[in-house]
């Protein structure tokens, strides 16, 4: 659900256009015949707009925020109207009906101001059309600027999130638009290309379509299924997955409680999908995972679109992308997976920071340099009990260049605001 705010916003937005077109009046019926404006007319329509951008003091909030933009198309650009007259402003209703699709939430846009709007531009004068105009172009530049960058900013939704603050380009995006046939095929071109993201959008769908379904049934908690055993649970399980891994097979029914290699299988693609031990056995962590609503995922696949808006637009043909919940990292070329490996990540109390920047040098069997904060919260504890311990771990203090042994420091005399040295671990 939209905030109470943002409701709010767009209906004191749709007040101050109501007080701007005081010539609109609200068609009672179907809405009228669209018909393409003349030359004259839209020179006129296009003259308003001008005239509004720079004099009007009272223009909405939206079209204020987007004021150099709209300004920069409309006029220095001298572009074409892009709604009245041209079919996109019916297109661009669904679009924000549909905004679900694009793991957006639909009552964030005004989609029924909107088509009230163009249920009346008929009837209006040059002047009530140009503000339709720029309410038009208003939404649908913050729809734009959503789908590509994210609603939320990272690091207000995260302190350990380091990614660059990524803004659109209004007026390209305005120019792009005029240049397209349909907003739909804009929007497929505009929206994050990652083969990540793409992937997201269609498990949304899925996983939607698998709640109004009625979502899957639960599997019965109990002792580890291991492959080859004989378990009642095995239908639960079978039935469980079948709902979202389309690859099980019918079974003899002497067999439907054997927990068979064509299950196994399947067990084993779920839990890689999760970021579980991919073991094929199914314990505690399988079950839970199993279980989990499906409303939850769809909500989780939600957030993982937005994460996904936050990163690059473009990661290179070469790069080393690390999935923090799932302990591994993927080296990429060319869009294929040429390495993976196993990596470790901090603690919820030291949590890796999330972040992306270009790689310029590697370091191959490195020290790891400890963190003061951690050597004083963590480690000098460990040092004060039982430093011959804390050596045997492979740690080492280091002082101005020199190594010291840690069981030749008394560690009792240091503490926070007194810590002269450097903790390292060896490779």
């Amino acid at each position: 659900m939209a905030a109470p705010s943002a409701i709010f916003r767009w209906r004191q937005r749709l007040v101050l256009f109501l007080l701007l077109a005081v010539t609109v009046m609200l068609a009672i019926g179907p809405a009228a015949v669209r018909s393409a404006p003349s030359p004259s007319e839209k020179m006129a329509v296009r003259a308003n707009i001008l005239d509004l951008l720079a004099n009007e003091t009272k223009l909405p909030l939206p079209v204020r925020q987007r004021l150099h933009s709209l300004t920069w198309y409309y006029g220095e650009n001298g572009g074409d109207l892009l709604w009245i007259g041209t079919g996109r402003a019916t297109d661009m209703i669904a679009r924000l009906r549909a905004a679900h699709d694009d793991g957006l939430d639909p009552s964030a846009y005004p989609a029924d101001q909107l088509a009230k709007l163009s249920t009346v531009v008929e009837d209006t004068g040059e002047r009530s059309k140009a503000i339709i105009e720029l309410h038009f172009s208003a939404a649908f530049l913050e729809y734009a600027s959503d789908l590509q960058v994210g609603r939320f900013l990272p690091r207000k939704t995260d302190p350990n999130f380091f990614l660059q603050e990524k803004t659109i380009d209004q007026s390209a995006a305005l120019a792009r638009l005029a240049g397209t046939v349909g907003v739909d095929d804009f929007f497929v071109g505009w929206q994050p290309k990652t083969p990540e993201y793409v992937a997201l959008r269609e498990a949304l769908a899925e996983y939607r379509a698998i709640a109004q379904a009625g979502g899957w049934p639960s599997v019965p908690l109990g002792g580890t299924l291991k492959p080859g055993m004989n378990d009642p649970r095995v239908l639960a399980l079978r039935a469980r997955l079948a709902v979202t891994d389309r690859a099980l097979a019918e079974v003899p029914p002497e067999s439907e409680m054997i927990y068979g290699d064509d299950l196994v299988a399947v067990v084993m693609a779920f839990q890689a999908r999760h970021g579980l031990d991919i073991d094929g056995i199914v314990g505690r962590a399988t079950i839970v995972a199993l279980n989990v609503p499906v409303e939850v995922r769809v909500r989780e696949l939600i957030v993982a679109m937005e994460r996904w808006r936050w990163m690059p637009d473009d990661l290179g043909s070469h790069y080393v992308i690390v999935n923090i919940a799932g302990f591994e990292l993927k080296r990429v070329q060319q869009g294929k997976i040429e390495e993976e490996m196993a990596v470790v990540v901090g603690k919820p109390y030291h949590r890796t920071p999330v972040f992306s920047d270009a790689i310029r040098y590697l370091e191959i069997n490195p020290y790891w340099n400890v963190p003061i904060s951690i050597a004083l919260k963590e480690e000098l504890p460990k040092l004060r009990r039982n430093p011959a311990a804390r050596s045997s771990a492979g740690f080492e203090a280091v002082q101005r260049g020199q190594v010291y042994p840690l069981t030749a420091i008394d560690w009792s005399r240091y503490g926070s605001g007194n810590f002269p040295f450097q903790l390292r671990q060896r490779p």
